[in-house]
């Protein structure tokens, strides 16, 4: 459908230009802010003219890309020939979208239609909680459980809506129909074990689980196309970057870790801060198994292309996918390098090596 013309003036076109408008005037605080917590000094007011100028051409150029794609990757430090290639930009939503199946979206916006769907990749305990749900199944899974889970809301992202319940100390079972009331759907299940090798970076109650990235090529061919080990920090339920966790790339060939791990603040850690232990150089135990496990579940529904696994392994040796994003971003790949991630994942999708 064409957009309605006004003077001979395209109305989509003002209406964009009303929105940087509106943009401006509401971001400058927000990227004054962004600069405290990643500057050692307080910014002067130099610093923050030129970085919110900076930004407002981004934004223009990168057609809506806001301020967490600016900060979330370092793009703010980096040249525009950078910036082209990052996949940190509205280019990912584009580029997404195109080879994606649409249909299959619900699946991973849902962690109930997720669970149902990929059964035999969960090897774990799961119930998935609806307004028909009994009260008393609720607490024989609870005990079957040894009273300890984690409750998430069905549609939660980046960690928001997990809650670790231990219901042999003070928590009962109505402390938790009160948090999460039957109108909202959510999935109970039983707490993972992790294998201790990669638990003991963060063995403070957070899983630290893999992000793998799979692409399905133009021949239905599913390649691993990145990967990060994102870690959890004391006191924290959830490794997630987004959630005050931090993450360090991995090398896609021999499982190394090549670069410090980094939080969203854009701080780096070649130790990690609670256990001490050394993340750069780090080589993940049973690599290559890890990534047979990705591609087995990105071959589920191959013309999803792109998903970003997380995956863990459990104690018991078995692989355990915790869940699957279908908009995975790239803020702990990109944030320390000097490349983007656009030309290499193109590669991949067209059948040819990163």
């Amino acid at each position: 459908m064409n957009s309605l013309k006004i003077n001979n003036i395209d109305s989509t076109k003002i209406g964009r230009y009303l929105n940087i408008i509106t943009h401006a005037k509401n971001y400058k605080e927000r990227i004054k802010n962004e600069l405290k917590l990643r500057l050692e000094n307080e910014p002067t007011k130099k610093q923050i003219k030129w970085c919110y100028q900076d930004y407002l051409k981004f934004y223009v150029k990168y057609r809506g890309s806001l301020e967490t794609d600016y900060f979330g990757t370092n793009l703010y430090l980096k040249s525009d020939f950078i910036r082209q290639n990052s996949f940190a930009t509205y280019q990912r939503n584009i580029w997404r979208n195109s080879i994606q199946d649409e249909k299959y979206w619900p699946i991973f916006y849902n962690k109930t239609e997720l669970y149902q769907n990929f059964p035999e990749f969960l090897n774990r305990k799961y119930m998935i909680i609806t307004d028909n749900t009994r009260l008393e199944d609720i607490n024989k899974f609870i005990k079957d459980c040894s009273n300890k889970i984690m409750s998430k809301v069905s549609s939660g992202t980046g960690g928001k809506g997990v809650k670790y319940w231990d219901f042999s100390k003070k928590k009962n079972i109505n402390d938790f129909m009160e948090y999460y009331p039957h109108n909202i759907p959510m999935v109970i299940e039983e707490i993972v074990e992790q294998s201790e090798d990669l638990h003991s970076f963060s063995n403070f109650g957070s899983v630290n689980t893999l992000r793998i990235v799979t692409i399905v090529d133009e021949n239905g061919t599913p390649h691993v196309a990145s990967a990060g080990f994102r870690i959890g920090l004391q006191k924290s339920i959830v490794d997630n970057f987004s959630s005050g966790g931090m993450a360090a790339p991995i090398d896609i060939d021999t499982g190394i870790i090549f670069h410090p791990a980094i939080n969203k603040m854009g701080k780096e850690f070649i130790i990690h801060p609670d256990s001490k232990k050394q993340i750069v150089g780090y080589q993940i135990p049973d690599w290559d198994n890890y990534k047979k496990f990705a591609l087995k579940l990105a071959k589920k529904f191959p013309t999803m292309r792109y998903v970003g696994w997380d995956i863990v392994k459990s104690k018991t040796g078995k692989f355990v996918m915790i869940e699957g994003n279908k908009d995975a971003g790239v803020d702990y790949l990109e944030n320390g390098l000097l490349y983007g991630m656009l030309p290499i994942y193109n590669k991949i999708l067209k059948g040819k090596s990163k």
